[in-house]
């Protein structure tokens, strides 16, 4: 197998796992407030599932590295500018998430133990949620979703990935961005099906085309967006 053929491959994996993982981790997400009490008290109700949960996606933001990488690599022969610039963007925005997935993970699961002064943990609270300095490093989280977003469209018109997994990648990061900044609930487990079925598509259509590449017996039909797929892989290689 070429070098560039096991890289498709496993950045195909890396999708899956990001699919698995931030997925799952939504859909176990207990409820979120701007309210300190209420914050706290829903981390405090049970404070496993509160962990475990942000654990999920903390991990799988890890693996959505490859999983962009894979999204600019797809759009790469097509529209090459587009792909670099919306990696980008993504690449910084997701940088600005894993810092506020690590707040709002631990720092908040923290606050939650028992004893704590309630006037200090609102005080946290309040510096953690609406301090400008941390809203500069939080903010760009909106970048990852814009670029992820641009990307999925992109590869939707070009046909560069199943067009299913376009339109739930899509999907899932508008309805996070817009909804889930205002901590609707429901929007999580939305978000969650979308980008999780997005995700796992993602890398299962690149595993395969992969698979195809390298093995001539195993070719789709001249035409078909598998096939085209498949021929973006190989020129890869080639080059």
């Amino acid at each position: 197998m070429a070098p560039a053929e096991r890289n498709v491959r496993a950045m195909g994996y890396g999708a899956v796992v990001a699919g698995a993982l931030i997925g799952l981790g939504f859909l176990i997400h207990p409820a979120e407030s701007t309210d300190a009490a209420a914050q706290v008290a829903s981390v405090a109700s049970d404070p496993n599932r509160w962990y475990m949960a942000h654990l999920l996606i903390f991990v799988g933001l890890g693996f959505l590295i490859p999983s962009i990488l894979l999204l600019m690599h797809r759009l790469s022969s097509t529209a090459p500018r587009l792909a670099l610039g919306w990696g980008v963007v993504a690449f910084v925005g997701l940088v600005s998430v894993i810092a506020f997935v690590t707040v709002d993970a631990f720092v908040f699961w923290v606050l939650a133990k028992p004893g704590l002064d309630p006037a200090t943990v609102r005080t946290v609270f309040d510096d953690l949620t609406k301090s400008a300095p941390l809203q500069v490093a939080f903010g760009p989280g909106i970048l990852l979703n814009i670029g992820v977003f641009a990307l999925a469209v992109g590869l939707y018109r070009s046909r560069g990935i199943p067009r299913w997994t376009a339109v739930a990648i899509a999907a899932g990061m508008a309805v996070q961005a817009f909804f889930g900044i205002t901590y609707l609930h429901p929007a999580l487990t939305v978000s969650a099906i979308l980008l999780g079925a997005g995700f796992i598509g993602l890398g299962v259509d690149a595993i395969r085309a992969s698979r195809m590449a390298t093995d001539p017996g195993s070719q789709p039909e001249a035409g078909s967006s598998s096939s085209k797929r498949v021929h973006i892989s190989s020129a890869s290689s080639a080059g």
